[in-house]
């Protein structure tokens, strides 16, 4: 299990981005981020006055097909308040794109400061 902190893994006096489910938070521009074979890959956005919290869970729900309220709570994961303030800083600084990668109720997401979202889901092939 991997914590990520803003001043990087060693500099416990930053605020901490992320918890125990974090796979990686990679430069988007990176070739090595693609899904693994036989996934399935479902795209969404998030725009406007949505936070990127909120846009991750309600693409997770429509990607799996379930209801928001039957998904866990997605601070098992990630703390969406620091998700929030990376992405929206990195989109109003416009200094470059921020992907961040991490497992949340059975699927990977994949969301970027652009406004990007994949769901990737294991087919189990």
């Amino acid at each position: 299990m991997t914590c990520a902190f803003l001043g990087g893994p060693t500099d416990r006096s930053m605020p901490r981005i992320a918890r125990d489910e974090v796979v990686a938070m990679v430069d988007a521009d990176r070739e090595d981020s693609a899904p693994p074979p036989g996934t399935v890959v479902d795209r969404y956005e998030w725009q406007g006055n949505r936070v990127p919290s909120t846009a991750v869970i309600d693409a997770v729900a429509a990607a799996t097909a379930r209801e928001h309220r039957s998904l866990p709570p997605l601070y098992d994961a990630i703390d969406g308040e620091a998700l929030d303030s990376l992405l929206e800083g990195a989109r109003d600084r416009q200094t470059g794109r921020t992907r961040v990668v991490f497992d949340w109720a059975g699927v990977t997401v994949v969301i970027e400061s652009g406004g990007d979202i994949e769901v990737w889901q294991d087919t189990g092939d």
